[in-house]
């Protein structure tokens, strides 16, 4: 309800200056409520610096191409069904320690089981060995 502080609510309407109520006029209605902190954002990824991954890249690079030429089925499948490059260049920015296992690059790359069984394993010991480096 919208008080008035003059004797009427308008200057055309003869009434008590209390009757006029805005949300009689609004197809909802009016926010009461205390207003809310700002959301919380979530904390920002953490990536490997820029200096740290580039032998890393290049590794991974090589390790692509030479699994595509080991495969049987490279005819059919392209390297980029191995390691896209999208996933390429997240797992070279990932913090090396955010990878522990060969279940953690499947879970950084969203990949399939099947992906892992065949791909996960050797892509952690390149990971792995470039960590100790």
């Amino acid at each position: 309800m919208l008080n008035s502080i003059t004797p009427f609510c308008c200057d055309h309407c003869p009434c008590d200056g209390n009757s006029f109520n805005l949300e009689d006029y609004m197809p909802g209605y009016l926010f009461q409520g205390a207003i809310s902190a700002a959301p919380k954002t979530k904390p920002p990824n953490r990536y490997c610096p820029t200096w740290e991954h580039h032998e890393l890249d290049h590794q991974l690079i090589a390790w692509v191409e030479y699994e595509h030429a080991q495969d049987s089925c490279s005819v059919f499948r392209a390297p980029y069904n191995i390691l896209s490059q999208a996933q390429h260049d997240l797992l070279v920015h990932t913090q090396i320690s955010a990878i522990t296992a060969p279940s953690s690059i499947t879970k950084i790359l969203d990949e399939t089981s099947e992906w892992e069984g065949e791909w996960a394993e050797k892509l952690y010991k390149i990971i792995r060995d470039y960590q100790t480096i």
